[in-house]
């Protein structure tokens, strides 16, 4: 089973309805050159504007529907503004069952994303494409490879693609980050 986990384009800001920049757009119209070689059968996206505006011009080339799934929201850091919000996002990386106010441990958030894992290997799909945000993506990258953490989530560009290979869930053959030119 291959999947393929994209970071959204450059978006205009965080809430669930922030636009792409005109930047973004132009990624996301890139996206459908990026991954015309890649043979994918379904794409499963965050229902926020960003990431669904970001994969909309690669589904309409390859016809293929996006199934809009909450589970693959960005992760809540807390309900609450925090001022310091990088230093305590890098705590919740080295502490996953730590929390803030109203938002979710990195715990629960990489349970949230890997149950889309499982409903895919369920559907038994030979390619997959996931749409969703840095945070989430970065725990999900995670689950695999515990040297995924607060580094790759910051050095993690918008769009960002990685491609996992795996027979199962718990073994994993192979991961890497895809270079895009967009």
């Amino acid at each position: 089973m291959d999947i393929y986990l994209l970071r959204h384009c450059q978006a205009s800001g965080q809430e669930a309805n922030a636009p792409l920049t005109n930047k973004g757009y132009k990624q996301a119209t890139a996206l459908q050159h990026a991954l015309r070689d890649i043979h994918i059968d379904s794409i499963v996206a965050s229902p926020y504007r960003r990431a669904l505006d970001s994969i909309a011009p690669v589904a309409q080339s390859k016809d293929i529907a996006v199934k809009e799934d909450r589970r693959l929201v960005e992760r809540r850091l807390s309900s609450n503004p925090i001022e310091d919000w990088r230093e305590k996002l890098k705590a919740t990386f080295h502490d996953f069952t730590l929390s803030y106010p109203g938002g979710e441990s990195s715990e629960q958030a990489q349970i949230r994303a890997m149950s889309v894992l499982t409903d895919i290997q369920t559907e038994k799909r030979d390619c997959t494409l996931l749409v969703t945000h840095g945070n989430l993506l970065t725990l999900i990258l995670h689950a695999f490879n515990n040297n995924y953490g607060y580094d790759v989530w910051r050095e993690m560009e918008t769009p960002d693609l990685y491609h996992i290979k795996t027979r199962h869930l718990l073994h994993m053959d192979d991961m890497k980050k895809i270079k895009l030119h967009v």
